[in-house]
């Protein structure tokens, strides 16, 4: 068993990821933001929470199609909404405005802050008789993304004051360079979106949202990656070994 403050060399996931914002108009799936049907693999269950952030696939997806059958490093691009606010706002509802499709998403967010100049896609929010009460704002980014398993160096092993595991925190430097072939991160990627919506959710996001909307997105991709790969892996039992040096 590791002692506390061992120093040991792990094989990780490792997920890169570079935003780039964009113009809803530029990619018709954008029409599909917020639309669980288009994100959720198992269970599709919308939620309009702020900083609510999904991955849109190209279809509907196909567990038949998607198993992994060989190992490799992923280099992909995916398309990542993230919901903002409504127009007209909640205040501004109660005080007996009504929406109008000519209502336009804003430029800066209580949340995030100034946003990206690029143009957001509004989303109708339709009641049980067909009425438009408002419109959802999402800001679309096409997410560059590299995935695979890292060797990471100097882990420093902790143990856990509530259970009788440990765990080990690490350091890794982006280095698409040295990336190792991995079986699941296609897979993960899929279940992303599903894991990000629980944890909006139930409130775990929340300390992350800042005026750096780069950051929180990033970060909110690569939790929920790990969330799913680790989930992925205990269930396909292809379980990652630890080496000590």
């Amino acid at each position: 068993m590791l002692s506390d403050q061992s120093l040991s060399s792990y094989e990780v996931p490792y997920l890169a990821t570079n935003l780039r914002w964009i113009n809803a108009t530029d990619d018709e799936k954008s029409q599909y933001a917020g639309n669980a049907e288009s994100s959720d693999v198992s269970h599709p269950m919308t939620t309009r929470a702020t900083g609510a952030t999904s991955i849109i696939m190209d279809g509907k997806w196909d567990p038949r199609s998607q198993m992994p059958n060989q190992s490799s490093i992923l280099k992909t691009t995916k398309l990542v909404a993230v919901r903002l606010s409504m127009v007209p706002s909640e205040e501004e509802l109660a005080n007996g405005r009504r929406p109008s499709d000519k209502d336009e998403c804003p430029t800066v967010s209580a949340e995030f802050g100034k946003l990206p100049p690029v143009i957001k896609k509004k989303i109708p929010v339709i009641n049980g008789k067909g009425t438009i009460t408002t419109y959802d704002c999402y800001i679309l980014a096409e997410a560059a993304m590299t995935a695979g398993m890292y060797e990471a160096q100097d882990c420093e092993v902790v143990s856990s004051n509530s259970t009788s595991q440990s765990y080990a925190t690490c350091s890794v430097s982006r280095d698409d360079e040295a990336v190792k072939e991995d079986w699941l991160h296609s897979l993960s990627l899929d279940f992303t979106s599903e894991v990000l919506k629980y944890s909006v959710l139930q409130n775990y996001s929340q300390p992350w949202i800042s005026p750096d909307l780069d950051t929180y997105v990033t970060g909110m991709l690569t939790m929920g990656y790990h969330a799913s790969l680790e989930y992925l892996d205990e269930k396909t039992g292809q379980l990652y070994r630890a080496r000590i040096l």
